[in-house]
Order: C-alpha cells, then sequence, then structure tokens
C-alpha cells in the first residue's frame, strides 16, 4: 500500500490576501512584531499597518521590541498613533523614555494622536515632548478617568493641552468618560487662535462662557454640562465668537431656563449647525415653540436638533397643543408624554442625539423608541422596573448602543453594562 504526502504550507507561501484577513484578527502591535521584518514581502503586506499604530494591550517584552527594532524604522510612515497608558501609567514612561527627546524626528508625519486612559500627570509628561511635530492637529483622549481634580489644575491642564505642539493643534476632542472641566477668569486674557474644533465635558454654563472667550476662532465645539450654575455670570459682557459654525450643548443633570440658553445662543451669531439636547423643570418658555421660533429666527441656521425633557409638576401639558407652536420651524417634531405625565418629551426628527437620560416609561413608548432606537449610543434609564424584561425590550432595537446604565430612582445605579455588540 502507497501512502502519500500532502506538501506542507509554510506562512510565505499564503497570498497577500489571506495574510491580510488573518492580521485582521491581530492587534496592530501583534501584526507588527509578528511579520514586520522576516522579509521584505511580508513587510510591504503589511505596510497598512505603519499608517495607524495601536499601542495597547502589549506585553512588556513585546512592546520593547517594538519601540527598539520597529517603530524607529517605521516612524515616518505613522499618520496616527494610539497610547494606552496601561500597566497602570508605566506605558507612557517607559514609551517617553524611548521617543520623548525625538517625538519629532521619529514621527515627523504624525497627524493624530489618541490617548487612552491617561491621568492628568501622566498626560502632562506626554504633552511636554510634544514639539515641532509639523503635522501633528488632532488629539483625542478618551477614558481619562480622574478622582478629583481641582478648578485650578484643570485649567493649567487645558492650558497644556491647547498649547501643546508649540500651539499647532487645532482640533482636541474629549471622549464622554475624560475630565469634566471649568474654568475661572484668571488667564481670560490668553487667547488660543489656534483651537478650531473641540469636544468638552464642562462643569456650568459660566464655564462655557469663560471657555468661549479664549477660543475665538472655535469653529465647531460639541459641549456637555453637567452642574447647574449657581447664579448666571451677568457682569460680564461676553464677545461673540464669529467664526464658530457648528455647536452642540449636551446637558442631563442641570435644569437649564430660557435665560441661560439665549445668552449662549447670542454669542453665537453665524451658527449654521445647532444642536440642544437639555432638561428643565419649570421654565415652559423651553417648549414654546412660537417663544424659541423668535429666539433662533435670527441665525442663518442650516440645521436645526433640539431635545428637551420637560418636567411638569402643574397639570399635564397637553403634548398636541405643545407640538402646535413649533409649526414655524421647517422639520417635523415629536412631543410625547410619560405614562405618569409627569414628564415630557419634545424633539426634533431625524432624530440626532446619541446620549440620553430617561425614565423608564418614555424609552418604552413605541412612537419614542422608534426614532431615537437607530441612534443612541449610551442610554440610562431610571425608575426601571424590576422586570428585566422590559428593559430588554427597550435595548433590543438599540443596535449601536455601547453602554447602559440602570437606575432605581434618580440618585441609585442598579446596574451598568457595557456592550461590544447588541
Amino acid at each position: 500500500m502507497s501512502s502519500s504526502c500532502s506538501p506542507i504550507s509554510v506562512l510565505e507561501d499564503l497570498p497577500n490576501e489571506l495574510l491580510l484577513l488573518i492580521c485582521r484578527y491581530l492587534s496592530s502591535t501583534d501584526v507588527l512584531f509578528s511579520f514586520y521584518g522576516l522579509n521584505c514581502r511580508l513587510s510591504q503586506t503589511i505596510s497598512g499597518y505603519f499608517r495607524h499604530v495601536v499601542i495597547a494591550q502589549t506585553p512588556y517584552m513585546q512592546f520593547k521590541s517594538i519601540c527598539t527594532s520597529i517603530l524607529p524604522e517605521i516612524g515616518s510612515n505613522i499618520y496616527s498613533l494610539v497610547i494606552s497608558n496601561q500597566w497602570k501609567g508605566v506605558l507612557s514612561k517607559i514609551f517617553l523614555s524611548y521617543f520623548g527627546e525625538r517625538m519629532s524626528l521619529t514621527f515627523p508625519n504624525l497627524k493624530y494622536l489618541i490617548f487612552i486612559s491617561f491621568n492628568a500627570n501622566s498626560l502632562k509628561l506626554f504633552l511636554d515632548s510634544l514639539q515641532n511635530l509639523p503635522e501633528l492637529h488632532e488629539i483625542v483622549l478618551c477614558y481619562q478617568y480622574e478622582v478629583a481634580i481641582s478648578p485650578c489644575e484643570s485649567q493649567i491642564l487645558l492650558h497644556r493641552i491647547f498649547s501643546a505642539n508649540n500651539n499647532r493643534l487645532n482640533s482636541i476632542l474629549f471622549d464622554d468618560e475624560s475630565i469634566v472641566f471649568s474654568l475661572n477668569d484668571k488667564n481670560s486674557d490668553i487667547l488660543y487662535y489656534n483651537i478650531q474644533k473641540l469636544s468638552i465635558d464642562l462643569k456650568t454654563v459660566n464655564d462655557l462662557h469663560r471657555l468661549l472667550t479664549v477660543l475665538p476662532q472655535l469653529i465647531s465645539i460639541n459641549v456637555t454640562i453637567n452642574e447647574e450654575s449657581i447664579e448666571l455670570d451677568k457682569l460680564n459682557k461676553y464677545m461673540s465668537i464669529d467664526s464658530l459654525k457648528q455647536f452642540q450643548l449636551q446637558s442631563f443633570g442641570p435644569s437649564w431656563n430660557l435665560d441661560e440658553l439665549m445668552s449662549v445662543l447670542k454669542r453665537l451669531p453665524n451658527v449654521e449647525e445647532l444642536s440642544i439636547a437639555i432638561e428643565s423643570l419649570d421654565d415652559a418658555r423651553l417648549i414654546d415653540g412660537e417663544n424659541f421660533f423668535s429666539l433662533v429666527s435670527g441665525l442663518s441656521l442650516k440645521k436645526f436638533n433640539y431635545f428637551v425633557r420637560f418636567y411638569d409638576s402643574s397639570p399635564s401639558i397637553d403634548p398636541i397643543k405643545v407640538r402646535f407652536t413649533w409649526q414655524k420651524f421647517p422639520q417635523e417634531f415629536v412631543c410625547i408624554n410619560s405614562d405618569d405625565e409627569k414628564t415630557l418629551v419634545l424633539y426634533t426628527l431625524p432624530f440626532a442625539f446619541s446620549y440620553l437620560i430617561l425614565p423608564s416609561s418614555l424609552a418604552k413608548n413605541e412612537i419614542f423608541i422608534e426614532s431615537y432606537a437607530p441612534q443612541v449610543k449610551m442610554l440610562t434609564l431610571y425608575d426601571v422596573s424590576a422586570h428585566m424584561v422590559d428593559t430588554f425590550s427597550v435595548i433590543k432595537k438599540c443596535h449601536r448602543i455601547k453602554r447602559l446604565n440602570l437606575r432605581t430612582d434618580e440618585n441609585i445605579v442598579a446596574s451598568k453594562i457595557s456592550f461590544l455588540h447588541i
């Protein structure tokens, strides 16, 4: 009986398409560590991974090899770099020990830098190394957990960020898990003309006014306000930001009134895209379309998105009458009451907001769920039923959801669930 042996395949014999398919299941650093430098063909095949490098979840010896043997050789090809500050903040220090004084020489074409899980101190150290990088104009800061940071410290940190890379940065984006900043009137004479695009969490609306004052060339801002101001600062004569074209405000902690909102909108005479998602306890002017139209009719709006969650302690407000007042606006509005008729939501279509805090009964409303489900990424539900089936009937339609918070009331967090996929 004769036996035949199948030919043994080696990695180098695989076609490029199959090699790249395998790489899709590996991290960026695994691809570089495993394939770079084996031969010219493999190095060329994975050259796409030279442009966007992610340094995260990396064992120490692998990280050391990448820093000493790979990054110095491919550094000029890197356009975007993601640094995760793992190992309890040690990784960034080790990275800086290799490249801190020669960042601009190693990564001369770096355009985007993303920081993950950096605290204020580790971030300051890294910012010091960002000098004379001619192409670096945007940084993104994700999961910037910080137990506590004083107003003075947050202002110093913002200054360091805004002026990093010799004032070359024009886009700075903090994600929803980053520090909540507060500012004071000190150093308000320091203006940052370089900043054009910003996404940030602020403490109060007064902090927003102070921030706008030091960013005279701002074009786009996405801001979250987390707390109520004790009193709106009416003494300052704030200047308008003529360059600002896109403004998004999101604020579900403090209760807003029309005067606070007017104080901000008056500073944005040329805004073209306006998105506002807020809540109010008692100011019915925020759900009065005729009143609101007089506020924004002088603006040259090309896009307007609105969402307001309104608490009504008086007898129920008629949603039909509320919606009727918004007829002067070109788009469609939806107005819905909660089951107990104490909470009303008013919003524009198509729905444009990815983060919501809602009473559970509203979230289950079929009209509402069809509006927000395709867009929502982070959802907080309160007054949640003990029957989890009710909750999952809501989230099963939220195909983009990444995080769900459940509260038994406004103060007690019952559960926090993170999703990769639904």
